[in-house]
């Protein structure tokens, strides 16, 4: 009877310790059959252009090529090309995040279309903490941000060095 339960503990300790490494192995091969920037860009360019719009980002598997796809085109030109693909995947996970254009910033915010971000839309969709900056930002204290005035606080806060637009709400 000893013998038995002595077999058991030991099978079980053998079934508890393998479970980690069949996990280990299991996601090593997953890792090995990521595709590539160039296998992407070549499965998803229906269009055979060399470079992947919105509509072909949507068509990706898993979504999360379109969901991602303003931070993956870095010029704004709506379209990723595999340079911009391979900078954005490369694995540095450390890297800054790119800021949107204000153009970018506008297409997103600006509800009504009226060229001028109000307190409102800003609140509604804040981004890059637009909320936080609105009156620094709008300098006519016309309780709306124009794109000049946006322009202006984001290139006054590259050449500070730093954006104050990235700054953590408390």
């Amino acid at each position: 009877m000893k013998n038995n339960i002595l077999k058991v503990v030991v099978l079980a300790v053998a079934l508890v310790l393998s479970v980690p490494a069949i996990a280990q192995q299991q996601g090593r091969g997953k890792q090995q059959n990521k595709p590539s920037p160039d296998q992407v860009i070549t499965r998803l360019d229906t269009n055979n252009d060399g470079k992947i719009d919105k509509e072909e980002a949507s068509k990706a598997p898993k979504g999360n090529l379109a969901e991602n796809f303003d931070n993956l085109d870095s010029n704004n030109d709506g379209f990723i090309v595999l340079e911009e693909f391979k900078v954005r995947t490369s694995g540095n996970k450390n890297k800054q995040k790119r800021k949107p254009s204000p153009e970018k910033v506008f297409e997103m915010v600006d509800n009504n279309k009226d060229g001028q971000l109000d307190k409102l839309e800003v609140a509604a969709k804040d981004r890059g903490n637009l909320e936080d900056n609105f009156a620094r930002i709008d300098t006519n204290s016309d309780d709306a941000i124009s794109m000049d005035e946006l322009k202006d606080f984001q290139a006054s806060n590259k050449s500070k060095g730093k954006s104050k637009c990235n700054k953590k709400r408390s």
